[in-house]
């Protein structure tokens, strides 16, 4: 996500505002799981990769100024799935490398460790 601030609110203070209000949620492992590939949309509970997704997703929807689940769905699948694009099992980006590497090409994320 790029340095922008939306109204005097940068992307670094809306992660912090929505990490403490998903402070309390538990760690529950394999929460994608399951018998047919869909959009899983979680606000109660997380693993480490489905919490650093919803932030990304709620921080990135608040940034263009929308405040739809639609919106918020979008962007999640956007940054979950290989190409932004859900397909099925195998298009979901399960490896944290494969994540970071398909975020990046794309411009979602910017590699700071280069």
């Amino acid at each position: 996500m790029t340095e922008y601030s939306r109204g005097g609110v940068s992307p670094n203070d809306l992660v912090l505002f929505y990490a403490n209000e998903l402070r309390n949620a538990p760690y529950v492992a394999h929460t994608l799981e399951g018998n047919q590939e869909k959009l899983t949309i979680e606000a109660s509970r997380f693993d480490c990769t489905t919490f650093v997704e919803a932030l990304y997703a709620l921080v990135k929807t608040t940034l263009d100024g929308n405040d739809s689940w639609q919106d918020y769905a979008h962007n999640l699948e956007d940054i979950r799935y290989r190409d932004g694009k859900m397909v099925d099992y195998a298009s979901r980006l399960h490896y944290i490398s494969d994540w970071i590497n398909d975020n990046v090409r794309r411009g979602n994320i910017i590699d700071v460790a280069a």
